[in-house]
Order: C-alpha cells, then sequence, then structure tokens
C-alpha cells in the first residue's frame, strides 16, 4: 500500500497586483498541486502553467477586485493577496458642452474613480464622483476647450464632443462717460485668453 503524504499549500507573493481582464498573473508559494483551483474574487481562473513552488493563471473575464484563494477538494485557502482588476474608463454623456470658466460640467460613464482628468491640455479636478459612474468637474479659469479625458491604469477615453469655452472680453474704458439719449458710445475691450505673450492691454 502507498501512501502520499499531503502538504498544505502555502501562497507567498502574487505579481503583478492589478491588471486588465485576460492579463496573466504569478503566483509564488509552496505545495502547489495539479488539482488545485485558483479564484479572484469568487471567479474561477484558468492555470496556463503550474509547477509546485510556481503558478501562472489568467484573470477571467468580468472579474473584479477581490481576494486569491487557492481551492483544493473542499478546502479554502483565503490568501494574504488581493487582486484589483481595471477596466478601460468609459463617457456615455457630458453636459453641457459649451460654457465659460467656472461653468459645472456633468460626466456620465465609468472607471472614474482613481483617475486623472484634462479638458484638452489642461489638467481639471473632480468636484465630485457618485457610484464611479458620474462626476462633475468646473471648467478652469485657463481652459482654453477641447475634448475632455480620462486616464486611468485601465486605459484613456477621450469625449465624442469638444467642450467650446466662452471667454467673455474685460472692458478696458468707455467713451464718453456720460451721455444723453442718442450718444454713441466707444468701448474697448480685451479678451485675455487671445493676447500673445508679448502683448498687454496697453497695446492695444
Amino acid at each position: 500500500i502507498q501512501f502520499e503524504l499531503e502538504y498544505p499549500a502555502f501562497v507567498s507573493a502574487i505579481s503583478p497586483t492589478w491588471g486588465k481582464a485576460g492579463s496573466l498573473v504569478q503566483i509564488s508559494g509552496r505545495n502547489f498541486m495539479a488539482s488545485d483551483r485558483i479564484t479572484i474574487g469568487g471567479q474561477p481562473c484558468k492555470i496556463v502553467q503550474l509547477q509546485s513552488n510556481q503558478m501562472s493563471v489568467v484573470v477571467p473575464p468580468g472579474a473584479r477586485k477581490g481576494v486569491i484563494a487557492l481551492h483544493r477538494g473542499t478546502q479554502v485557502l483565503r490568501t494574504n493577496y488581493s487582486f484589483d482588476v481595471v477596466y478601460p474608463p468609459r463617457i456615455d454623456r457630458m453636459l453641457p458642452i459649451q460654457g465659460s470658466p467656472g461653468t459645472k460640467v456633468t460626466v456620465n460613464g465609468s472607471g472614474f474613480r482613481d483617475s486623472l482628468f484634462f479638458l484638452g491640455k489642461v489638467p481639471v479636478r473632480a468636484s465630485w464622483i457618485k457610484g464611479d459612474q458620474q462626476m462633475q468637474f468646473s471648467v478652469p479659469a485657463n481652459a482654453k476647450g477641447g475634448r475632455f479625458r480620462v486616464v486611468s491604469r485601465g486605459g484613456e477615453v477621450s469625449s465624442p464632443k469638444r467642450f467650446q469655452v466662452w471667454n467673455f472680453p474685460t472692458v478696458l474704458r468707455s467713451s464718453p462717460s456720460r451721455g444723453g439719449a442718442g450718444t454713441q458710445l466707444t468701448i474697448w475691450a480685451v479678451s485675455y485668453t487671445h493676447l500673445r505673450a508679448h502683448e498687454t492691454p496697453e497695446h492695444l
């Protein structure tokens, strides 16, 4: 009679700790067996390489952030490691699509948390984010318009439509300062966003 001594599995490390669905995760440890199964957040993973001290698994489609667990028969070993599954951000709608600096813009989509935001080339800060599916920002004073972009670990996406920034002119002076009905009034004004670097309002 042969008796095979079975040692408990132990997971010592995973690499990487985040990635997209379909990416490979390397799990290091000891006493891995061919009958072992791996799950991420309860989702079963396909094992593509297995050795007694190392295995590689594929992140399954639809998986979310969760603990990596090793299943052996009826026993479950919940490791001390979790894997964060990232997905590309998405923009479904942006309203309004034009306005002056300070205008509040609401964006619907997904993948907004832990992301960077830009209006054209100008960084913007989220005023609030709800449920990772809606966010709002205020148009920066130095924004010149352009597409709204979301940049995250899962990828980058731009809004289908460009945001048009209204830059109202600044009144410098008017003449005359008083007059009756029918008096012709001349107004000097400038939009500072259109001044070249060497220009000042006195040049106009």
